[in-house]
């Protein structure tokens, strides 16, 4: 069963990509097909709660299309609404492969404190690294830095690596091509990666000064740590993999642009081979072997899970587009006479959000907020649209006790699932929100 969902899976990536070069409806519905397989095979081992929110959303899905009249091809492109967002799911894992190429772990620990002397000191490298390493790893990057400073963190003051790990990651959903948070804004809100980059990396820029300025007030005291010895070659190793993580985030942009392809479809293509070819640089082929294999063995088949439920996903945004709900919000919000971007992006913002904090998939608000509010239907440009989009999952990543990053987090700290996510971040969310509204409002 294993190696047969490894196989549909990698069948479905290789279906995407050539259909994204050249388009055919022989790999379109091949990849339906793959997807009625997987259904098949894993819909029972999927976990009970993913289990129901897929079956109704499919459900629900079907009665919209139906009752909209919808055409043959509508069911083909509602079944793949999300085969982007799938495939790029399926293939970041691959991002960690040059993880295993040199004790990283070990260079890391020999000089965390003769980096960090104080507690915000500490704060602040973990929010550098786990910054630098989130906007390719993504959630994988969290247990990484975790155990890294977990025997130190008592150091430095209760709950520092927690908030650096959750406030790094919200820097990076602002503009990663590696992050769902962007893949999902580029679905649904029609721009490419490089026209939200600029805009994307500003908002970042304030997302982690503002970071920055949380954790000097938050660790402006405590008991310094004493110094130990660092150790040179460590600082070296710790170089390589940030050069590591620059080759292959340029290697994304220079396939792009030459390629003219979402990063939807190169961070894909560059999962595979850009590892590939940091091994050939860094003589490390059989490294990249063992682990490559690993994926096929372990990551990818186990991957089937969020396969169906994006599928669900996917499958009704696309439906709920078939109907009448995307002419009552604008028309909603004329009538109430919200017509400035300050009070549209926080409005936006929340609507977004809010729901995602009772469990409920941030793709699932975003794509409908998306399809009820198409470009012209209220004042917002479609760059800013874009921004509150991807704002709303980054407060959603802070605030909800059932984002992926939080769960991850979580899991690492044995925190209180409450207290650890809404009740403590919820200031900094707040701050990120006012932060951004400005930028995005002042820029267009």
């Amino acid at each position: 069963m294993t190696k047969l969902l490894s196989a549909l899976l990698f069948l479905y990536l290789a279906a995407f990509i050539a259909n994204t070069f050249s388009p055919s409806a022989g790999a379109r519905y091949l990849m339906v097909a793959i997807l009625a397989a997987v259904h098949l095979l894993a819909f029972a081992r999927v976990k009970r709660a993913s289990k129901i929110i897929s079956a109704a959303l499919t459900f629900l899905g079907v009665l919209l299309m139906a009752g909209n009249g919808a055409a043959a091809d509508d069911w083909v492109n509602a079944w793949l609404n999300n085969a982007p967002v799938i495939c790029l799911l399926l293939t970041v894992s691959l991002f960690t492969i040059p993880l295993y190429f040199e004790p990283y772990h070990e260079a890391l620990a020999t000089n965390v404190t003769r980096l960090a002397k104080s507690p915000f000191q500490f704060y602040a490298l973990t929010l550098g690294l786990t910054t630098a390493l989130a906007s390719l790893l993504n959630v994988a990057s969290l247990p990484f830095v975790h155990n890294l400073f977990k025997e130190t963190a008592a150091r430095y003051g209760e709950g520092a690596v927690a908030k650096a790990l959750i406030r790094a990651t919200a820097v990076d959903m602002f503009w990663s091509p590696a992050f769902i948070s962007v893949a999902i804004v580029m679905q649904y809100g029609n721009v490419s990666w490089f026209e939200l980059l600029p805009s994307g990396i500003l908002v970042a820029v304030a997302a982690f000064l503002v970071a920055l300025a949380f954790g000097a007030v938050e660790f402006r005291s405590g008991m310094q740590a004493q110094a130990e010895e660092g150790n040179g070659a460590s600082a070296t190793i710790l170089g390589k993999l940030l050069l590591q993580l620059a080759i292959l985030m340029v290697f994304i942009a220079l396939l792009q642009y030459f390629t003219h392809k979402s990063a939807l479809v190169t961070v894909p293509l560059v999962s595979f081979t850009g590892p590939l070819l940091l091994a050939a640089i860094f003589s490390r082929l059989r490294v990249w072997a063992a682990r490559l294999g690993e994926y096929f063995r372990t990551s990818l088949p186990n991957s089937y899970g969020e396969v169906i439920l994006f599928t669900s996903f996917g499958f009704f945004g696309y439906a709920l587009g078939l109907s009448a709900v995307k002419d009552y919000i604008p028309l909603a919000i004329r009538f109430l006479g919200f017509d400035s971007p300050l009070v549209l992006i926080p409005l936006i913002t929340f609507l977004t959000t809010f729901p995602c904090l009772f469990g409920i998939h941030p793709l699932i608000t975003i794509s409908t907020v998306a399809i009820a509010l198409p470009p012209g239907s209220v004042a917002l440009s479609n760059l800013q649209m874009a921004g509150v989009l991807l704002l709303g999952y980054v407060c959603y990543g802070n605030l909800s006790p059932f984002s992926a990053v939080n769960l991850v987090i979580l899991g690492l700290t044995k925190e209180e699932p409450l207290k650890a996510t809404l009740l403590r971040n919820w200031p900094y969310a707040f701050a990120v929100t006012a932060a951004a509204t400005v930028i995005l409002t002042g820029l267009f």
